[in-house]
């Protein structure tokens, strides 16, 4: 029996480590990889590689690093060529480094550069060879860039099937001429905590590079969230039930612990709703709406309609005539113990 015990035990961990590696191999995030519009198509002068470092969906940025690889990494220049790197500065958000005003602007003269590099300097080692600059772009919750974005978008209270868009719009102009100079993003890596993320559109108009990124929830917080919702109505459900049998069967008897695992577990989802990955603070998201508003009602109604149950059944085994007796024949056999006690002659 014992050695049953053992082999059955040691299947079903084999099974159950198994089963949860390929699972949990299929949930892990890829890193982002695209390029735009092609890295080998429109004779860039100059290629960017792009790092995602981290997203807010609430204050609605993402933050980016950018690697400039000059010439695709070659020196053959002319001397002096000194090259201006912009970012549309309605794109970015205020607290972005070299963030400039288009209220002050009037002129793309007027905008400050997010990297200016001076390739000969930078040919000859006079400077670091890391060309890097910071971007803190807006998020938007419609791939809609012009006009009014509409509503028809799931923004941070559709948590976790929320959806973002991440428009950018690059360009470079000769320091000197003021002329464009053409450009593409050839690499691009890293991960954000939580999303997936990957390209929905680039192009390429009037010398200028756009490109959007869609960012959504991964997989595996998706599978997270909903795991723990469906627990949590699974729950709600074996409660409900216990006050049906309650109702049909009245010789059930109804234990303590029908109270305490259903209620106690009530509790802990909302303590592991806080430590949601990602979720928005407080109340009033759709996971809000759809697990743990009707859960608490139906625990609680149920805890009421169960503690009336046991009132009433105590009151029903344990009658008050019963009682005044009990306590009477009690009363009189303790006076009777006294008396005995103390005067036993």
């Amino acid at each position: 029996m014992f050695q049953r015990f053992v082999c059955l035990s040691i299947w079903l961990m084999t099974v159950a480590v198994v089963i949860f590696l390929v699972v949990a191999r299929c949930l892990v995030p890829h890193p982002v990889s695209f390029s735009a519009p092609d890295a080998f198509s429109n004779n860039a002068e100059l290629s960017l590689a792009i790092e995602l470092i981290s997203a807010d969906p609430v204050a609605r940025t993402i933050t980016m690093d950018w690697y400039p690889l000059p010439f695709g990494r070659s020196c053959t220049i002319k001397p002096g060529k000194v090259i201006d790197i912009y970012v549309d500065p309605n794109i970015l958000d205020s607290s972005s480094l070299r963030f400039t005003s288009t209220v002050l602007s009037v002129a793309l003269a007027d905008y400050l550069p997010v990297q200016r590099i001076n390739f000969t300097a930078y040919c000859q080692q006079e400077i670091s060879v890391l060309l890097a600059f910071r971007t803190i772009s807006k998020l938007l919750n419609s791939d809609k860039t012009a006009g009014f974005p509409g509503t028809a978008s799931r923004s941070v209270e559709n948590y976790p099937f929320d959806i973002y868009f991440a428009p950018m719009y690059v360009y470079a102009l000769d320091a000197e001429t003021r002329e464009y100079v053409k450009l593409n993003v050839s690499h691009s890596f890293g991960q954000i905590v939580n999303f997936a993320v990957d390209l929905h559109d680039s192009r390429e108009w009037a010398h200028w590079l756009g490109f959007s990124l869609r960012l959504k929830r991964s997989t595996a917080t998706i599978v997270f969230v909903l795991a723990a919702a469906l627990n949590n109505w699974l729950l709600a459900i074996a409660f409900l039930t216990i006050c049906v049998s309650a109702v049909v069967y009245p010789s059930h008897q109804i234990y303590a612990e029908m109270f305490v695992v259903p209620v106690g577990a009530v509790f802990a989802f909302t303590a592991i709703r806080v430590g949601f990955p990602g979720a928005p603070s407080g109340f009033g998201a759709s996971i809000d709406i759809y697990t743990i508003l009707p859960v608490l009602i139906i625990m609680s109604f149920c805890s009421f309609f169960l503690l009336l149950i046991v009132l009433y059944r105590r009151i029903e085994v344990f009658g008050p005539a019963e009682g005044v007796v009990r306590a009477q024949s009690s009363t009189k056999s303790m006076r009777e113990k006294l008396i005995d006690y103390w005067f036993p002659y």
